[in-house]
């Protein structure tokens, strides 16, 4: 059991029990106050949701005044930890203060949430302290206290050193289905952010240069940044990106891609859809006229086939028009040819081959739409790949699945350097 520390912090580590060294640097290099007295707690083969809440009870049996919640993966400068604990005891009203640190994916955003449904912060000056309603949970410091004036967190049963104990769900994951047939899914850290609200409780960001940590991904070994420019973080424009990714019909979902391979590309986003909240809102059968050899990327996924099939060269052609020489072109598309097979196969149509020929007419979306759910045509991949080989493209390359879509990639030539004849020297 948690014995009583009366500590000033308990820092905690929810892990899943691996172990960076960037991170052991990390921690071992931090400095404290003087006269502070603190404690080390790590919560290893839990989920998240389950360590912080484990964390919080922890933090109460031990009398500790504030909870320092700093995930594995998660890099802090070296006075990370001394400059929240000073800002904590410098402004009493304060409840959760949050360091900074970005999404671990290309392009990367910081994790500052000032309004709901908003999307991630931007605008806001290195240096600054501000109020949010979400900040980054890995490097977070909480003033225990302040969670009684939360009111009615689920209690709940759990084994801590083999003695039952009742924790309370502060922190939990969740999902709800939306009566346009998507789910809308949160993490463990919303549903407390939100009881903060709530509670009239205050959360702030400290964004000074001792709190801006890395975001660490083990996978690839990869350390993701804040990106700064003249000292303001500021939501980066893709058309003056280096490397241009154009995501045509891109909808509300967002597909990752050769990006993660191309740290600094950026993405695009074009559809006529409102609801989409794209980056660029136009038709994509006519693309801007400036954006010739613009792009190194283009994507499609299902898009062609909900354009009427005889205008799907002309259409290609326009997507080719806006990559640069040597770019990249990539299509999702359904496959007729693994649609047949399953028909020959088994005469009675499932759904997913009905869904593979005329579109996914079972959403709600659809209902509503219907204009955009039905395909008007489709495509075999000895079909697309004679379509694009006609339009100039080469290293065209198709990847069928099973369950009757493909994968379409294929290059823009660069045009052939001229060889100039070398004159005679008699």
């Amino acid at each position: 059991m948690v014995e009583e520390l009366n500590a000033s912090i308990l820092i905690g580590f929810p892990t899943l029990g691996k172990i960076s060294h960037h991170l052991l640097d990390s921690a071992m290099s931090q400095t404290w106050p003087a006269m502070t007295r603190f404690a080390w707690m790590t919560i290893p083969g839990h989920t998240t949701e389950e360590a912080r809440n484990r964390l919080v009870w922890a933090a109460k049996e031990s009398r500790s005044r504030y909870l320092l919640f700093w995930d594995d993966d998660v890099i802090a400068p070296r006075f990370c930890a001394h400059h929240l604990f000073t800002l904590m005891e410098m402004n009493p009203q304060i409840t959760v203060l949050s360091g900074v640190y970005p999404t671990k994916s290309y392009p990367s955003v910081p994790l500052v949430y000032r309004e709901w449904g908003e999307g991630s912060c931007w605008d806001w000056k290195i240096g600054e302290m501000f109020q949010v309603k979400l900040g980054a949970m890995g490097m977070s410091i909480i003033r225990v206290a302040d969670l009684e004036k939360i009111k009615g967190a689920e209690e709940y049963l759990a084994l801590v050193d083999g003695e039952e104990v009742t924790l309370k769900r502060y922190f939990h994951t969740g999902k709800e289905v939306q009566d346009s047939g998507g789910v809308n899914m949160w993490t463990e850290d919303v549903p407390f952010a939100r009881s903060i609200d709530k509670a009239g409780l205050k959360w702030y960001v400290d964004a000074s240069i001792h709190t801006i940590c890395k975001h660490y991904d083990m996978g690839t070994d990869v350390l993701f940044s804040v990106n700064a420019r003249d000292n303001t973080v500021k939501k980066p424009d893709p058309m003056n990106e280096e490397y241009k990714i154009c995501n045509l019909g891109a909808g509300k979902k967002w597909r990752g891609g050769s990006q993660e391979a191309n740290p600094e590309a950026y993405v695009v986003r074009v559809d006529l859809n409102e609801e989409a909240h794209p980056d660029f809102r136009c038709d994509v059968r006519c693309l801007p006229t400036e954006w010739k050899e613009t792009f190194d990327e283009v994507r499609a996924y299902h898009v062609l086939e909900h354009i009427r099939w005889e205008e799907s060269d002309e259409t290609l052609g326009e997507w080719i028009r806006i990559l640069k020489p040597g770019g990249i072109l990539k299509l999702g598309l359904p496959d007729l040819k693994a649609a047949a097979r399953k028909i020959l196969k088994d005469p009675v149509m499932s759904p997913t081959v009905l869904g593979v020929i005329y579109g996914d007419q079972r959403s709600k979306y659809w209902n509503a739409h219907q204009d955009v759910g039905v395909h008007l045509t489709g495509f075999t991949p000895e079909d697309i790949a004679e379509r694009l080989l006609k339009l100039g493209m080469e290293k065209i390359e198709v990847s069928s699945y099973r369950y009757g879509s493909m994968d379409v990639e294929a290059r823009k030539p660069k045009p052939e350097k001229k060889v100039k004849a070398k004159k005679d020297a008699t």
